[in-house]
């Protein structure tokens, strides 16, 4: 970058250092991804800012601090709580288990081996749900509360794409996290954490969570908590709907877990191994359909809404 440049970025910087809020701000602009308009008569030819109809170009600048900035905020965590995981889930595989020896004394053991794969999939059901919380909260609303808005779109950048590219970015660094941890996991504990099925439904989760988070975060400030409890209400909601209570009856549909609770119905878990792999196999389906028409509401969202308010 010129020198010419990198004095625009700390004029910019300077002027407006009393409203920008995001250290991104300053990073942005100083690999070239944001320059103001007034400044661009002080650049030579060679330093002239993309053209307003290279959209593509500047997606691309956005992407690589979009990535630096997902572990540093947000993979750092997830890589920790990933490890956590995986250790308490080895642990209690191997420890979890009591015998009782000579004398009535009770020693931990391994735990029995299908108790160990039911523990494991529970576990990264909820791990792979924690990632999208932790994966995309806030990713519109944060920007909007902060104001940081009308600093990324000083570029010509559609806000549709590139708050996808963020989302897609985000998701790319979890779902890392969420496979590592589950091969981790499958290296240490071998058959009593099948890798296949345990990372199967680690991802349905996380597509479920995050497109869900995505949608709240275009509407609301407080995305996460909203999203978390908007999934968890499901369950005593599919509770009231067996009661045979009407209004449930209808309004269950609406969270994931209806038309999870009619394929439990239609295939009957326990009617044998094949129809409950087959079950399993639906039931991430029906997540990740639900994750996804979440997601393409958020977008509906965005295309509606000034990115402002």
């Amino acid at each position: 970058m010129s020198e010419a440049k990198r004095d625009v970025g700390r004029r910019a910087t300077s002027a407006d250092a009393d409203d920008v809020r995001s250290p991104l701000w300053g990073e942005a602009l100083a690999h070239g991804a944001l320059v103001p308009a007034e400044a661009d008569e002080e650049l030579t030819p060679d330093d002239e800012p993309l053209a307003p109809d290279d959209v593509d170009g500047n997606l691309r600048r956005y992407a690589r601090w979009q990535w630096r900035d997902f572990w540093r905020n947000r993979g750092s965590w997830l890589g920790l709580g990933a490890l956590l995981g995986v250790w308490l889930l080895v642990y209690l595989a191997w420890h979890g288990g009591r015998v009782t020896g000579p004398g009535g004394v009770i020693s931990s053991a391994p735990m029995p081996a299908e108790n160990v794969r039911g523990m494991a999939h529970v576990m990264f059901i909820l791990g792979g749900a924690l990632a999208g919380l932790v994966g995309v909260g806030g990713l519109v609303s944060r920007e909007r509360e902060r104001g940081l808005q009308r600093f990324l779109f000083a570029k010509p950048v559609r806000p549709v794409r590139y708050y996808l590219q963020a989302f897609a970015i985000n998701s790319v660094g979890a779902l890392l996290v969420v496979t590592g941890a589950v091969l981790v996991a499958g290296l240490l504990l071998g058959s009593l954490a099948p890798v296949g099925t345990v990372l199967g439904v680690a991802v349905g989760a996380y597509l479920l969570t995050a497109g869900v988070t995505f949608l709240a975060s275009t509407l609301i400030r407080f995305d996460a908590p909203v999203a978390a409890a908007w999934m968890l209400a499901g369950f005593p909601m599919a509770v009231a709907s067996e009661n045979h209570w009407p209004i449930a009856r209808i309004l269950v549909w609406l969270f994931p877990q209806g038309p999870a609770v009619a394929l439990v119905k239609a295939f009957g878990a326990g009617r044998g191994s094949g129809n409950v792999v087959v079950l399993g196999a639906l039931v991430v389906l029906v997540a990740v359909l639900y994750g996804l028409l979440a997601l393409g509401g958020g977008v509906a969202v965005l295309r509606r809404r000034a990115i402002s308010t």
